[in-house]
Formats: structure tokens, C-alpha cells, sequence
């Protein structure tokens, strides 16, 4: 059997720090005990239309996208 528990914490601007406690125990009656921890980012849409184009590309963001959370498509021109 295996337990996973989070928390998150926002750091500054746009970051997010989420924590996960698992501990996994087995049929002889050990049990493990770990944790991660997975720094993100939260960014808007505005924030990530403007990173493909600070690196030249031409871009569109689709809200819907392939699955309903949306896509961004990007291209280089020559």
C-alpha cells in the first residue's frame, strides 16, 4: 500500500513550491518513508506569449488546445 500526502507554498512572483510525504509499506510490514520536493511556476498565458516571442518565434496559443488546457504553437521563421 502507498500514501502520498502535499502541501504547496507560493515563494515570490509566480513560484510555487510543492512538497509530497509518501510512505509505501510492504507485505512483510516494512514501511518507507520519502519525501520531494518540485519547485514550479505559475505563469499566464500573456507570460508565455511573451517568452516565444523574446526568443523570436512567431506564436498562438489556443486555449483549447489537443486535451482542454490549451497549446501553444510557435514557429521560426527563416
Amino acid at each position: 500500500a502507498a500514501v502520498r500526502a502535499s502541501t504547496s507554498s507560493r515563494t515570490d512572483a509566480g513560484r510555487v513550491t510543492m512538497r509530497f510525504a509518501f510512505a509505501v509499506a510492504y507485505p512483510d510490514g516494512t514501511v518507507d518513508t520519502f519525501t520531494e520536493e518540485h519547485p514550479t511556476g505559475q505563469f499566464t498565458v500573456e507570460d508565455h506569449l511573451g517568452a516565444f516571442r523574446d526568443t523570436g518565434l512567431e506564436v498562438q496559443h489556443d486555449p483549447h488546445g489537443l486535451i482542454g488546457r490549451g497549446l501553444y504553437i510557435a514557429v521560426k521563421q527563416p
